[in-house]
């Protein structure tokens, strides 16, 4: 198998007097061990690992977790981790991995499409890679006219809080999301586009100039925010809905907090329709959408307000009626996160006041919800709480980021949690 897996013409031939010996026993296995560091520099290692990871079964889930690895992505049986600053690959339901590349830069975030093909980003730049992240490609991102962005201010231009569902339109797979910058150094905001397989990505949208983060951005641009926190597709009305925040630490607040429907009529013609605007205490200071089949659309409040919090619902026609607005679930913390597949729904609650993992989960497509609190989650030493929750992998396993220590804006100390709804 991995001869067949990592064949590559540049790879020396093997000849008869070559081998390892131990006891005047020769071993495939050494000897395939003693070769791998000398070729690395030619096709790149091809160390194979095996993440023996441990089942906790539970009453609603079952998880599985690991301390030495960050699992940065997951799609179908694909997934991307970061272990001994290299990217390993799996193409296994994340049971074992394939060595790659050593990481160009401290990497912010990994996108996964269907066919395989990885996006991976670092504080302003982009790569892709189509081989198992044997080798990858720097992606220039260019502006609506088809100019390269200028990516030398500093922040974090492609970092993502949290996924969005899987979209597919018309049997193209499409990419939609902006930073969540602004935490740990300054930028621009700013929103990325990308439907053929991450081959170009077009950056389709400028937030304005913010007093608050230097001012970068559009200048004619009236509207300004902190960093974006989701953007989710509608497959109701084939529309996009961009989610930002935050506001501030203490009032007077500035309206940061938007809801923006994007609609796309195809190549570089967008139009985006600002539906509600806000500061810290509105209901639009959200976190993650989804929508029925009767579209009627529900989000995870991240309002400071506690008579907002919770999950809420509303006749997508209505959405910018707030008299219409229906509490679906009272949680008087945040919420981080909602991602919906196969009538399962994951959330996150999270408060800066009482950090702890729990876990908020519907298995009829948001009609009822079960938590999971901190009890049921044994996992690692001291976890503050969880974050960022990808598509189920073949397994049925959501993929959550789990932080520790080192605060939520810089996000130091990251573990990987595998989670699946019984």
């Amino acid at each position: 198998m991995l001869s067949s897996l990592f064949y590559n013409k540049a790879m020396p031939k093997i000849g008869i007097k070559i081998g390892v010996r131990k006891s005047g026993a020769f071993s495939w296995s050494r000897w395939w061990a003693s070769r791998c560091d000398t070729w690395h520099t030619e096709y790149v290692d091809c160390r194979v690992e095996v993440l023996n990871l441990t089942i906790n079964e539970k009453t609603n889930i079952d998880y599985k977790y690991t301390a030495n690895w960050l699992i940065e992505a997951q799609r179908n049986n694909y997934a991307v981790a970061i272990k001994d600053s290299y990217l390993w690959y799996s193409l296994d339901n994340s049971l074992s991995f394939i060595r790659g590349v050593a990481i160009p830069a401290v990497v912010k975030s990994v996108f996964l499409f269907n066919t395989g093909t990885v996006l991976f980003a670092t504080q302003n730049k982009i790569y892709r890679s189509t081989d198992m992240l044997q080798s990858y490609t720097e992606i220039i991102v260019n502006d609506t006219d088809g100019n390269p962005i200028n990516l030398t201010n500093p922040g974090q231009y492609f970092r993502q809080l949290q996924p969005d569902n899987v979209v597919i339109i018309n049997g193209i797979e499409h990419l939609m999301w902006g930073p969540y910058t602004n935490i740990v150094g300054n930028s621009e905001v700013n929103i990325y586009h990308t439907y053929n397989d991450g081959q170009t990505i077009t950056m389709i949208y400028q937030f304005g100039q913010n007093a608050n983060y230097d001012s970068y951005g559009d200048p004619t641009n009236p509207y300004e925010c902190r960093h974006v926190h989701a953007i989710n597709y509608n497959p109701n009305t084939g529309k996009w809905i961009i989610q930002t925040g935050d506001s501030g630490a203490a009032p007077p607040f500035n309206d940061e907090c938007h809801w923006i429907e994007v609609t796309w009529n195809g190549g570089m013609n967008y139009i985006f329709d600002y539906l509600k605007t806000g500061d810290e205490e509105d209901y639009w200071k959200t976190t993650g959408m989804f929508f029925d089949s009767n579209n009627n659309v529900k989000w995870g409040s991240d309002s400071s307000i506690g008579a907002k919090m919770g999950i809420w619902g509303v006749p997508y026609d209505d959405i910018t009626d707030e008299g219409e607005y229906v509490e679906l679930y009272d949680f008087n913390v945040d919420m981080v996160g909602f991602l919906q597949q196969n009538n399962n729904i994951l959330s996150m609650p999270i408060s800066f006041n009482t950090l702890e993992p729990r876990i908020i989960i519907s298995k009829d497509n948001g009609e009822n919800f079960v938590i999971v609190d901190s009890t049921e989650l044994d996992l690692l030493p001291n976890p503050i709480g969880l974050f960022k929750v990808f598509p189920q992998n073949n397994q049925e396993y959501f993929l959550l980021k789990c932080y520790f220590s080192g605060g939520f804006g810089g996000l130091e100390i990251e573990k990987s949690l595998l989670v699946k709804i019984k």
